[in-house]
């Protein structure tokens, strides 16, 4: 969706950026070539006033204009090529602009007094309204307030009337005219960067959708090739006639079971981390109490953990109440536990523990696994990183676990980190407000 300048959304950082980075450049690009045509002309100009017309005040004027027309023509060479942060560019641009109606106020008071009226105020005004894209917060005073300026010198000077109003008509209509311009060219260029930017932003999420997809293809290849080869060999041995008595079919129909199993499960969390990033909105909050929640994980981890010689305790001491998600909660629960008794060896315990740290809660799931080296640690939350640690058994790891715990508990308002435990394993602690913020 393309911003307006003028969205509350918008941020005076943004603002910042494209006024700096976006207009910056092209208005000194602009800014050069303006000085490069406009001073031949006020060389030949000056020249001629003092050979023909010597006009004392257009001659003091004209050699004014040339010494600062030359003295911004270098500072912005010196800014094009090297010069100062980009700010800095800007505001030489806003001072040159500046300077531009001067000059041109200047010409113009300087021919009215012996020539009568003319147009090189107007010309000013729109120069610089069509030459530079300035943001409405600072073309509007600055063109307004020397119109203001000049109106009043013209007021105090005391023309005649019909002078006094053709010059007070022309010097309105032309700052209208400038003030309209200047918006459309600026807007314009506003919504060709918020177009740049939607369409940087949509290639960057492309990118990262399809090395995701690249990920996903990895894991599925090299996962599921093991437990297919093994459904293969299975059916092999069922259809090999002569060696039929000799393997016990149950055995043989077990293991095929559990290599079906996970293949499933290998899937089942593919969908599952597909399923998360599309109802993280969805919030149903209520009144719990964790404690129930906790033991609930803990019994459906229970078997699994025991199969493995792994025994789950926990440590519930805090005040068990809470507004939160329970059914996110539950989600986050069982993926750290999985991930601990996966980790664990044999002959180890897993504690899951339930603290209060000023008014939030915090829940630990400690295990004693071999932990998480320091270089993995920075990543260990990203979408389909599998760090260097295998799992305790054989088994598969998707690298979705934990970037599934982060989403949910940053849904639920809170943060996942870890930390290693002592004297070995790991720690990980998800906090979330005990009442939603």
């Amino acid at each position: 969706m393309i911003r307006r300048w003028g969205d509350a959304s918008l941020s005076r950082a943004e603002r910042r950026d494209f006024v700096e980075s976006a207009l910056g450049p092209d208005n000194l690009h602009r800014m050069f070539w303006l000085i490069i045509a406009f001073l031949p002309i006020s060389i030949a100009g000056t020249a001629l006033n003092v050979m023909l017309v010597h006009s004392a005040g257009i001659t003091l004027w004209g050699f004014f204009d040339l010494g600062l027309a030359v003295l911004f023509l270098i500072l912005t060479i010196v800014a094009r090529r090297k010069g100062p942060a980009i700010r800095w560019k800007h505001a030489l641009v806003l001072i040159y602009a500046c300077y531009v109606l001067i000059s041109m106020d200047g010409y113009y008071f300087s021919v009215r007094a012996d020539h009568g009226e003319n147009t090189y105020y107007i010309l000013g005004v729109l120069m610089v309204a069509v030459v530079f894209r300035l943001p409405p917060q600072q073309f509007i005073p600055l063109l307004v307030g020397n119109h203001i300026i000049v109106t009043s010198y013209l007021l105090w000077t005391r023309p005649e009337r019909n002078d006094l109003l053709f010059a007070l008509f022309g010097g309105f209509n032309g700052v209208v005219i400038a003030l309209v311009t200047a918006w459309f060219l600026f807007n314009n260029q506003w919504q060709t960067f918020e177009r740049k930017r939607e369409l940087t932003q949509a290639n960057s999420l492309l990118t990262r959708r399809n090395a995701e997809l690249n990920e996903v293809m990895a894991i599925a290849a090299h996962d599921l090739r093991s437990p297919l080869h093994s459904v293969k060999m299975i059916f092999d041995l069922l259809l090999d006639k002569k060696h039929a008595g000799e393997f016990d079919q149950a055995e043989i129909l077990r293991d095929g079971s559990r290599a079906c199993s996970d293949m499933l499960s290998l899937i089942g969390r593919l969908l599952n981390a597909h399923a998360v990033e599309h109802r993280l909105s969805r919030l149903h909050v209520q009144k719990v109490d964790l404690h129930p929640v906790i033991h609930d994980a803990v019994k459906r981890s229970q078997r699994v953990a025991e199969l493995r010689g792994i025994s789950c305790t926990t440590d519930l001491g805090a005040n068990g109440e809470a507004t939160t998600d329970p059914e996110i909660l539950t989600q986050v629960l069982d993926n750290l536990l999985s991930n601990a008794i996966k980790y664990s060896p044999p002959n180890t315990e897993i504690t899951i523990a339930l603290l209060d740290v000023e008014g939030d809660c915090v829940i630990e799931v400690r295990d004693a696994g071999p932990g998480i080296s320091e270089s993995d640690q920075a990543r260990i939350f990203e979408k389909y990183y599998r760090g260097g640690n295998k799992p305790a058994e054989e088994g598969m790891s998707s690298g979705l676990g934990l970037s599934i715990v982060k989403q949910l508990t940053e849904t639920l308002g809170g943060s996942v980190s870890y930390r290693p435990n002592v004297p070995r394993g790991g720690v990980f602690t998800i906090t979330f407000p005990r009442v939603p913020r």
